[in-house]
């Protein structure tokens, strides 16, 4: 399943658990209503919202670091491509076959790695505040894929310096 419908999914969810919060509230006898009984609640789900906010910060900032070393892998093999691609032309003519190889190799690989057909939508959909952060962890868990993709730039460059 894609972000935005586990996003849109969970936003629904809370606010269906609002809903029935409200509906629920006229059922109460009256002492769960007194101002003590408030007080309980409200630092209750002051203390959810507090673990439920941290909780989600380390789930965005993993994802986080995840995409970013995903990225620097495609740069530095990208770089390391290179490298291959020089050596092997210092070493003369005879290395042209596999030159030629590596080129169809990266050629090959660029498109199963960022799909061209990959559909963005115009408009995004905006989610509020958990919907969103959760929405941000999954879109981060998919790096060559969704709206934050990683640059498939580096891989193409390549393409156009090899064998040259």
């Amino acid at each position: 399943m894609t972000p935005l419908p586990v996003a849109t999914i969970i936003s629904c969810c809370v606010f269906g658990g609002a809903l029935v919060g409200l509906a629920l509230h006229a059922r109460l006898p009256e002492h769960h209503l007194d101002a003590r009984s408030k007080d309980v609640v409200t630092l209750v789900m002051g203390l959810i919202a507090t673990v439920s906010a941290l909780v989600l910060s380390l789930l965005i900032a993993s994802a986080h670091d995840s995409f970013n070393t995903q990225e620097r892998e495609v740069q530095q093999l990208s770089a390391h491509v290179i490298q291959l691609d020089r050596f092997l032309a210092r070493h003369g003519p005879e290395t042209r076959d596999g030159r030629d190889l590596l080129r169809r190799l990266v050629a090959e690989d660029i498109p199963l790695i960022w799909p061209a057909d990959r559909a963005q939508p115009e408009s995004r959909a905006r989610t509020p505040g958990i919907a969103g952060a959760i929405f941000l962890v999954l879109e981060m868990s998919r790096p060559y894929s969704g709206l934050m993709a990683i640059s498939s730039a580096p891989m193409r460059s390549v393409l156009d310096h090899i064998g040259r």
